[in-house]
Formats: C-alpha cells, sequence, structure tokens
C-alpha cells in the first residue's frame, strides 16, 4: 500500500510542477528585477528580498519533490546539523512573531557532523517547525522550542522540536507518517511522510511524543559521520 501511495506521489509531483513552475519562474525572475531598482536599506528591498527567497525555495521544493517521488539518490556530504535548523529558524521566524508565538531555541556547539544532504535536512525542519505554527496558531502564549545536542550512547546528533499546541491524539498516532494522512482542513498530508523517508535515507529515526492538550515533540536522531568517543 505504501509503495502504491508513492506511486500516487509521483503522479501529483509531476503534475504541480507542470502547474507551478511558469509562475514561479515569473516570481523569481520580476522580484530580482526588483532587487535591483530598490535601496538596500529599505523596507521594501526587505520584502522584495523575502519574496525572491520564498519562491526560489518553493522552485527547489517542487523539484525535491519529484527527485523523492522518483528515488532519486541524494548528494551527501559533511553538515553542521547546527547550521541548517538555524536557516529553518531565521526563515519562519518572522512569521512566527507577526502571530506572537515565542520561538525557543538552544543549540548544542560545536555537534560532530553528519554525512547529509543539506538542502533534504532543511526540508525537514521546516515542516516540523510550520506544522508546530499550526499546532499553536490561536492558542494564547504559544511557544515553540528547538533544540540540538549529541547523544554519545547512541553516536547521534539529536534535534527536537517541541510545541504547546493541541497535541496528537492517540487515534493519529499510527497514521501520522502515512502519505497523504493530515488532520487539516487545507493540509496534503506529504510533510511528515516526506520527511519520515528522507531520515530513512540518512539512517536516522524520528520519533513524536505527545499528550492530548499539552502539545508534541518530535525528536530526530542522525548518526555522526565518525565514532565520537570520550
Amino acid at each position: 500500500m505504501r509503495a502504491v501511495r508513492l506511486s500516487a506521489i509521483g503522479e501529483l509531483a509531476a503534475g504541480v510542477a507542470h502547474q507551478i513552475n511558469n509562475p514561479l519562474t515569473t516570481v523569481v525572475a520580476d522580484s530580482q528585477l526588483l532587487l535591483q531598482d530598490l535601496a538596500p536599506d529599505t523596507l521594501e528591498y526587505e520584502s522584495a528580498e523575502a519574496i525572491h527567497r520564498a519562491a526560489q525555495r518553493a522552485a527547489a521544493t517542487v523539484q525535491r519533490l519529484l527527485n523523492f517521488a522518483r528515488t532519486r539518490p541524494s548528494a551527501f556530504h559533511e553538515v553542521d546539523v547546527n547550521d541548517t535548523v538555524r536557516q529553518a529558524v531565521d526563515t519562519v521566524r518572522s512569521q512566527l512573531e507577526l502571530q506572537r508565538m515565542e520561538l525557543r531555541t538552544e543549540f548544542t556547539a560545536p555537534l560532530p557532523p553528519v554525512e547529509a544532504s543539506e538542502e533534504h535536512l532543511l526540508d525537514v525542519w521546516m515542516n516540523l517547525l510550520l506544522n508546530a505554527r499550526d499546532a499553536v496558531s490561536g492558542k494564547e502564549k504559544g511557544w515553540i522550542t528547538v533544540t540540538t545536542g549529541f547523544d554519545s550512547a547512541e553516536n547521534a546528533v539529536v534535534i527536537a522540536v517541541r510545541d504547546n499546541g493541541a497535541g496528537i491524539t492517540p487515534e493519529s498516532r499510527p497514521q501520522l507518517f502515512d502519505p497523504f494522512y493530515t488532520t487539516k482542513e487545507r493540509g496534503t498530508g506529504l510533510g511528515l511522510s516526506i520527511c519520515a523517508d528522507i531520515i530513512e535515507q540518512h539512517h536516522g529515526s524520528i520519533q513524536v511524543e505527545s499528550e492530548v492538550g499539552r502539545g508534541a515533540a518530535f525528536i530526530v536522531r542522525l548518526p555522526v559521520s565518525r565514532k565520537i568517543t570520550d
């Protein structure tokens, strides 16, 4: 059944790429023209730059979805996980602040490197952060905490994204990482499924801890490139 669903993802990705790539190309090109005409120290320049970055990221996401569906191998190299997590946090920080959500970070540094695809890890952190944002949306004093650390017993880097949202029901837990399963009105049900597959490709693990009404935590473990000993 999973193979059938992944095949359906491939068909969906092809349609998405066809329908979205052309408008995205226009957004990327026009925002780049805007940047050339605006003074770098203005709010207008900052907004145009944000549009440009978002459009480039959307185009790259479409391509990575196609690559994922076609099971093409990722380009792995030694990556500092803290750098990828910081990029994701910086990307969503303004959205969270606009919605008056508190974003807390705690990075353990230095961390040993992991063999990874930097762009794919960035996709995972973005998905987890945006899911956490949705979970605490509308909640008074909503918060999201992102931490990184090193587990010497497992020789793995540990990344955790926690929130104080509504939590996950026991009924939803078994299907949480299934393709097309979602509890959101406008969700596609692809985010966590793609996250799980990316982490599996990195020989890591992703787990969820949750209590209804008290939030959720998604915990990712990635094996380090070299054995670290005390």
